[in-house]
């Protein structure tokens, strides 16, 4: 029990920690923000981990993984939410320390909304849980309780590593603001905007290519 558990934990981290546009989407958030936003924009993230964690649980992972129409779904509304984001980033107003509290914040209820919707719309999010958790289930050890009663519990326990990982990570940015300068907080959320905005358009590059080249 407790390997399983411990593999599950590692496992979930394994998953989080290649850096993409969920990472720079709330890392922006940590910098400009503070922790803060940063915990709510992981929190949603986390609810689109489990919705995809528990599909390849149920043994949905072919589908998600060869079905072209979902695919293009998630290339075109995927590559519409990033470039949604990137331009947001680039717009954002930088709440600096120390400055006035009247300054605009991002709203919890936005930060968690964004968090869901990019990590569910996230053609890589779903990669890496079908070829990660897919392969843990699939190679469950004999030694460990049944999988149909406890496959839940290692979900929760990869959920954990990702929260974990994402929580250590957002600290570590978080503190990073109160040493950086006003002009380098809103520079930084530029270059994140722009980056959310590539990840974007190259998802629709991949739409197009599957429309009229296959």
């Amino acid at each position: 029990m407790l390997e399983m558990l411990i593999s599950a934990f590692v496992l979930g981290i394994v998953v989080a920690m290649p850096p993409g546009a969920v990472t720079i989407a709330g890392g922006r958030r940590a910098i400009s923000f503070g922790f803060g936003t940063a915990v709510f924009f992981t929190m949603g993230s986390t609810t689109s981990d489990a919705f995809y964690a528990s599909l390849v649980y149920l043994g949905l992972a072919p589908f998600l993984e060869e079905n072209e129409i979902v695919r293009l779904f998630m290339w075109i509304i995927g590559g519409a939410w990033l470039c949604w984001l990137g331009y947001e980033a680039m717009q954002a107003r930088i709440e600096v320390p120390g400055e006035s509290d009247e300054l605009t914040k991002e709203p919890r209820w936005r930060s968690y909304g964004s968090g869901v919707g990019i990590t569910l719309l996230n053609p890589l999010t779903i990669a890496g849980w079908v070829a990660l958790a897919g392969n843990f289930f699939a190679s469950w050890s004999h030694d460990w309780p049944s999988l149909e009663k406890f496959g839940y519990l290692a979900i929760a326990m990869m959920l954990a590593g990702v929260v974990t990982w994402f929580l250590f990570l957002m600290g570590v940015l978080s503190s990073m603001r109160h040493f950086l300068s006003p002009v380098v907080l809103r520079r930084i959320s530029l270059v994140s905007g722009v980056m959310l905005l590539l990840f974007g358009l190259s998802a629709w590059w991949s739409a197009f290519q599957t429309l009229f080249f296959q």
